[in-house]
């Protein structure tokens, strides 16, 4: 597990949305031999371009902010460029989480997506080799 986001340095070098606490949400990128998986918490596409590079061609990538309008762009998703995304978001929550505009554009990326209020909880279990998604309950 290697820490991607916040850097040393952070403050000097990035823009806070809004001065907002999501903005100091922790990315996590996981790798597991031939398994890579991104975890993004709260983090805006700010903080996401910062760290995208260091994360390219991953398996499994946790969408940002519930799948709100302001955690991904078309550009992030080309580096990022994952097979199975996955939107943890509660069901009628008061944010209308996800967005419209993010669902668009992972079909149009086709990023096959799962979705905790549609799917119920999930379980990602690799043996660095093969991997797969588990919907738990």
């Amino acid at each position: 597990m290697e820490s991607l986001w916040p850097t040393h340095g952070w403050e000097e070098n990035t823009v806070v949305a809004g001065g907002t606490t999501n903005s100091f949400s922790v990315i996590e990128l996981l790798t597991y031999k031939n398994f890579k998986a991104l975890f993004t918490g709260d983090s805006n596409f700010e903080q996401m371009n910062q760290v995208s590079n260091l994360a390219a061609y991953i398996d499994f990538l946790k969408v940002p902010h519930h799948g709100s309008r302001f955690g991904l762009t078309s550009e992030i998703l080309d580096i990022l460029n994952p097979k199975v995304a996955a939107i943890s978001v509660g069901k009628n929550n008061k944010y209308s989480h996800p967005t419209e505009f993010i669902l668009d554009l992972l079909k149009s990326k086709n990023i096959k997506t799962l979705r905790t209020d549609q799917n119920g909880e999930l379980e990602v279990v690799s043996d660095g080799k093969t991997w797969k998604v588990n919907k738990v309950n």
